[in-house]
């Protein structure tokens, strides 16, 4: 009885600490190298997205792009309660990014508007913090985007 419970145990154990097979995808895709990022806007989320742009490049790559980047930030009421309180808000940042390749001298362009909502606290530095925390999560999503358009498309 003590050796079935040992085994089990040793079983389980041997189950949860193997691997899946998982991996992730695009982890070497990343071979392209930032020169220069110019951005406008929001000094928040452009520090956040500048860093972790930066975090994905090889410095030996023949792949050499300068950024130039453009950021809006609106607040937007999104809902009110029955005495005409805000309870809810939309932030939203349209962004605006050029990318001119180094090689070619030729220039690419997009833009895309991202959208976040948080909640109004109870306290006023509650709701700050949610809109910071809700300013940080565009900002990686921004950049990610940022990074996937260089990949696939350039």
């Amino acid at each position: 009885m003590k050796k079935n419970k040992i085994l089990v145990l040793l079983l389980t154990v041997l189950f949860l600490t193997s691997s899946c097979g998982y991996k992730a995808l695009n982890v070497d895709n990343n071979n392209f190298k930032i020169d220069k990022i110019k951005i406008t806007g929001n000094k928040r989320a452009g520090f956040q997205i500048k860093n972790q742009i930066l975090s994905y490049t090889k410095k030996n790559s023949n792949r050499v792009f300068n950024l130039e980047i453009n950021l809006k930030k609106n607040k937007l009421i999104k809902e009110k309660d029955i005495t005409n309180k805000v309870t809810k808000y939309n932030l939203q940042i349209e962004v605006d990014v050029d990318i001119l390749i180094k090689s070619t001298s030729s220039i690419s362009k997009f833009s895309k508007v991202f959208l976040a909502e948080y909640l109004v606290a109870k306290s006023h530095s509650a709701t700050i913090q949610n809109e910071k925390t809700a300013l940080e999560n565009l900002s990686e999503n921004i950049a990610e985007n940022i990074i996937n358009h260089i990949n696939l498309n350039l």
